[in-house]
């Protein structure tokens, strides 16, 4: 005997009829990552133009956990008044306002202070933000340059459908030696880590990965580096971690870009978990070195799926703007 689920829809007649804003947003969610459709318009393109305490938002569409929306002519928004004498942090946003049923391009904000941090993004079932910009209020500033909006949008998406999905993304605000992605769904094959750092350790360093909490000996690690023309070697038996690329120093004017694949992460039943990145970083003298990582998991949990990923800095902490996204493949 047939039995009905307990949510369906839509349906032109019957319960799954009845398709009610929550019921829309908890399907319509999977269509689309939430981000700016990066072929749309100017992509809500945030900027300063001296006319004032104010900032302007250029055309763009939308996609925020099932809900779309269009910026079809440039919107103004207002700043507020300057600190006498602190200066501010502010961040432009959209805002998908599931209590007042609208998208919506808003200004965060910050405190003035001594060394001012931005305001925090809110992302839960009555509002969910994306930030567009981040915007420097100096002491005193009458108006908003071209120079004090910097660029903040890391959250793009496309309008056709790819082999995966991004799981999660970490944007540091503050300082952390550490980035760790938990309670991973075994539903892909694959897991492909993409990240841009700099950290606080002198002259850069290495950028490290544990599986499913494991921080025993129990990795191999394999690495070349090609810097001009001398390409080097390097092989670690039992380790306690796999070595995924390198960061660069603060002072260097770029971040590191590094991609990581975690091969069948979700395959049960055999030891070993293989791991593979490339990527290219900065030296402190400014020559650009090619990366190519490999490694395997071996240890007693390795037969299980893997659900946790530990990334953290050889030394020293990842810095403010360090970004690292997740996606599962297949």
């Amino acid at each position: 005997m047939p039995t009905s689920l307990d949510v369906y829809a839509p349906f032109d007649d019957g319960p799954g009829a009845n398709t009610m804003e929550s019921t829309w947003r908890k399907f319509a969610r999977y269509m689309l990552e939430t981000g700016i459709i990066r072929t749309a318009g100017n992509r809500f393109n945030a900027f300063g133009d001296s006319s004032g305490m104010q900032v302007k938002v250029d055309t763009g569409e939308c996609w925020i956990q099932g809900h779309y929306g269009e910026n079809a002519s440039v919107k103004t928004l207002p700043i507020a008044a300057a600190h006498a004498t602190l200066a501010r942090l502010d961040r432009v946003v959209i805002r998908a306002d599931f209590v007042n049923n609208r998208v919506e391009v808003d200004v965060l904000t910050g405190t003035a202070a001594t060394t001012p941090v931005l305001p925090t993004l809110t992302t839960n079932t009555s509002v969910w933000e994306v930030s567009l910009a981040q915007v420097s209020v100096a002491a005193g500033a009458t108006g908003i340059t071209s120079s004090d909006v910097t660029d903040d949008r890391t959250r793009y998406v496309y309008t056709d459908h790819g082999p995966g999905a991004m799981l999660e993304q970490k944007v540091l605000t503050a300082q952390a030696t550490f980035v760790k992605f938990s309670s991973l769904p075994n539903t892909f094959k694959h897991l492909r880590l993409i990240f841009s750092s700099r950290v606080t350790a002198a002259g850069g360093t290495r950028v490290l990965l544990q599986l499913n909490s494991d921080t025993s000996a129990s990795y191999d690690r394999q690495t070349l580096a090609a810097g001009g023309t001398s390409v080097t070697g390097n092989r670690l038996n039992a380790a306690s971690s796999i070595e995924i690329g390198y960061s660069t120093p603060t002072g260097v004017s770029s971040h590191s870009a590094y991609e990581v694949l975690i091969a069948h992460y979700s395959k049960t039943g055999q030891v070993g978990k293989s791991v593979s990145s490339q990527g290219s970083h900065l030296a402190g003298s400014g020559g650009l070195t090619v990366v190519s990582n490999g490694g395997i998991w071996y240890g007693s949990g390795s037969s299980s799926a893997v659900d946790d990923l530990h990334v953290f800095s050889e030394s020293g902490s990842f810095q403010v703007g360090s970004v690292f996204t997740l996606y599962g493949l297949g």
